[in-house]
């Protein structure tokens, strides 16, 4: 998300350690043909065994179908499942199709080609897999204002001969993508993806950077949920399973995270604090309906159900939000700041509500 204060922000742990010989993996379908492979599915049977052998358990369309105690229902994607990468062959699933991904362009699907070809390369025996995730995996990519997310695992920190060869790599790639301007991209050590103690790099607004982790695990709701694979192990394998107690607190940090960021940007006038304001309240709308409905959807998705559900006094934030995001220039007034100071502190209120509501958190 460009410089925005993200959802998805760097983070780890639980995820599978063991070395798995994933090198010389062909490249998803999707990449190839601007197309997306996808698993119907299944039978009850089958369903509920991949699940558990997987720790996850899916809730389709969101519903309040029963779940085990303690973890995260996701919205099910039919048309999500690109491949399944074990010992340097893509296995696709049973009765497996190929669906169009909706809204990708032949130089995005270029720039994750390249990506799948040439990080086995460079990161050798690091590397564990490439996993893309966001609007890419929701079906809610918009070329006019997404970024191109997605998520390296590896199985430790990037040495710097690493480092060099990947910054090497992002600057050959923005000479001739430039997609590669908005790639956004976190690098993090298998095992560590909730580990607040651990090391990660990132590659944000053409800038490859090393840092720590805040164990945000709502990137890896995601993965494991859409199960998009680019290359290396499942992701479905990869993701950790994640308790309704650690997401709850995640989501009210974030929308701390988001409040401060609204506070640093306060009379900044430029295009982008302009941004941030709108990539605010959406995000807020987001966490805000994860609350209330204990899945994860796309800001579309959110701001539509937010402009019915939120008070008449709120939604002037959110639908000036929506304008703003598809902007390419603009300055926030002193009334789209406190509209949305006034929206993020209404959010953080209901979403502590809407939480404290939830039986396994009492």
């Amino acid at each position: 998300m460009g410089e925005a204060v993200d959802m998805g922000r760097c983070c780890r742990r639980h995820g599978e350690s063991s070395r798995d010989g994933n090198r010389g993996t062909e490249v998803a379908a999707w990449t190839q043909n601007t197309a997306l492979r996808s698993t119907p599915v299944q039978s009850a049977t089958e369903t509920s065994r991949h699940l558990c052998s997987s720790r996850w358990w899916h809730s389709s369309r969101c519903s309040a179908r029963k779940r085990r105690p303690g973890t995260f229902p996701c919205r099910w994607s039919d048309t999500s499942r690109v491949s399944n990468a074990e010992g340097g062959r893509t296995m696709p699933g049973r009765g497996e199709t190929s669906t169009r991904l909706a809204g990708i362009q032949e130089e995005v699907a270029a720039l994750l080609r390249s990506i799948a070809a040439d990080f086995p390369v460079i990161l050798k025996d690091n590397l564990v897999g490439v996993y893309p995730w966001g609007s890419l995996t929701y079906g809610a990519f918009d070329e006019r204002c997404s970024d191109v997310d997605a998520v390296v695992v590896t199985r430790r920190d990037l040495n710097d001969e690493e480092f060099s060869a990947l910054e090497k790599w992002f600057r050959e790639s923005a000479g001739s993508n430039p997609w590669t301007a908005k790639l956004d991209m976190r690098f993090v050590i298998n095992g560590e993806f909730l580990d607040k103690q651990s090391r990660c790099c990132g590659f944000y607004s053409g800038k490859l950077v090393r840092h720590g982790s805040d164990g945000n695990p709502i990137i890896w709701l995601n993965v494991g949920e859409c199960g998009v694979t680019l290359w290396g192990k499942d992701a479905r394998q990869i993701a950790p399973a994640i308790s309704d107690q650690y997401l709850s607190d995640a989501l009210l940090l974030e929308l701390n995270y988001l409040k401060e960021d609204l506070a640093r940007n306060a009379g900044d006038r430029s295009d982008r604090a302009f941004r941030h304001n709108a990539y605010a309240v959406l995000t807020a709308c987001r966490i805000l309906y994860t609350a209330r409905h204990r899945c994860i959807v796309s800001k579309e998705r959110a701001y539509n159900w937010a402009v019915a559900a939120v008070p008449p006094e709120r939604r002037p934030a959110v639908t000036a939000a929506w304008t703003n995001r598809l902007a390419e220039h603009g300055q926030t007034t002193p009334d789209l700041e406190r509209y949305a100071a006034e929206f993020l502190r209404f959010a953080a209120e209901e979403t502590k509500q809407a939480l404290a509501q939830q039986p396994e958190l009492r």
